[in-house]
């Protein structure tokens, strides 16, 4: 190996320099990154909060109501609830892997958690979770 040696220094970073190589890109940036866990979690209790609605007010309708006014085919009646329960089912789990992530990571209190897995059970209710969690965001970019 050739190292080329000026003044008695190697062209080489040493071992424990702050030469910009060796520093991650995040090292400086940590609140940044300490953010993004919660604006993923802000997007799923949002999608979450809408397919909960969608589930409730449209597919769950469709299922139930709307054969006793028209005539619907049971692919159509049965596959709208299906689908948007298994949307709405795969953003809750989503929703409760990261509420349980996010708890530990930003040493939230237990009565929060609660609060906001009890609010995400109410289709309504659930975009307060949203708006929240945009409020610890805001508060985090100080």
């Amino acid at each position: 190996m050739n190292i080329k040696i000026l003044s008695g220094v190697s062209q080489f970073p040493k071992k424990n320099s702050t030469h910009h190589r060796f520093i991650p890109f995040f090292a400086n940036h940590s609140n940044a990154i300490n953010i993004v866990m919660l604006r993923i979690f802000r997007q799923v209790a949002l999608w979450e909060a809408i397919s909960t609605i969608f589930l409730f007010f449209v597919a769950m309708p469709v299922k139930y109501v709307l054969p006793r006014f028209m005539e619907i085919p049971d692919d159509i009646r049965l596959g709208t609830v299906r689908i948007a329960g298994s949307i709405h089912g795969f953003l809750v789990v989503i929703f409760v892997v990261l509420l349980i992530a996010c708890w530990q990571s930003y040493n939230w209190k237990f009565k929060r958690v609660v609060m906001y897995f009890a609010a995400s059970l109410i289709p309504i209710v659930s975009f307060w979770v949203e708006r929240d969690v945009l409020k610890i965001i805001n508060k985090e970019k100080i």
